[in-house]
């Protein structure tokens, strides 16, 4: 849809366009998935996503919004993920 809209609206040109409106579209969804691709390498980050997930419905449904393709990571989820999983690293300690 993206390409053929830029295609319409700048028939001359439709690259640059297309680009500006993918990054829009995507960007912050692709970023969200490249950090969480990071921090899922740990088995703890993954448990400690799980426990918050089970605890609040609505970082569950984000989180399955992010695995469809649709959504992204608020720095406030990320911080509360975070907090669980340095708080068990300090316990384990």
């Amino acid at each position: 849809r993206l390409a053929g809209e830029a295609a319409v609206e700048a028939p001359d040109d439709p690259l640059p366009r297309y680009r500006r409106e993918l990054g829009r579209a995507l960007g912050r969804h692709l970023r969200t998935t490249d950090a969480l691709a990071l921090v899922a390498r740990s088995p703890r980050f993954i448990d400690a996503a799980i426990g918050v997930a089970a605890r609040r419905r609505e970082v569950f449904d984000l989180l399955v919004e992010v695995g469809l393709g649709a959504g992204t990571v608020p720095p406030s989820l990320l911080f509360a993920v975070a907090r669980r999983w340095l708080g068990e690293a300090v316990r384990r300690a």
